[in-house]
């Protein structure tokens, strides 16, 4: 192997090195700034996004991620807005946390979306008045 060869290696190496050590410090700078949502409050979010899942007839997996479409949005946020009518004592750095945002400002906008649809589609107010029966059923022991 020539001495080309062992230096090509050794940069490709190192930028392998410098993009884990990327990744590691933002972890650790996400992880700062999470809040742990565990508990009773977990699974009342787990609940919920089940049962909106259920209804748009998508893996929850898919809803938890970060993707900006409408068709993911909207039933992410739903789970936000509900989270909050079904678990009042949840804060909303934890609502928000709860479905991967990281900012209380996401929880907000989510609930203000999810009104101004409820207010101006029907057949998402019906959609949202079918997941709320759902779980009114659910929660009615819980409370």
């Amino acid at each position: 192997m020539s001495i080309d060869e062992k230096i090509r290696r050794a940069e490709v190496r190192r930028q392998k090195f410098m993009k884990l050590a990327a990744i590691e410090r933002g972890i650790s700078r996400l992880s700062k700034k999470m809040v742990v949502v565990d508990g009773p409050t977990r699974k009342a979010a787990d609940v919920i996004l089940h049962a909106v899942a259920r209804e748009y007839g998508l893996r929850p997996g898919l809803i938890m991620t970060k993707c900006r479409e409408p068709w993911i949005a909207v039933p992410r946020m739903l789970c936000t807005a509900l989270l909050r009518d079904f678990w009042p004592g949840t804060t909303w750095k934890q609502t928000a946390n709860a479905f991967g945002a990281l900012d209380h400002s996401s929880a907000f906008h989510a609930r203000a979306r999810v009104q101004d649809l409820i207010d101006t589609e029907p057949v998402f107010k019906a959609r949202v008045d079918r997941i709320k029966e759902e779980l009114m059923n659910i929660f009615k022991d819980v409370r």
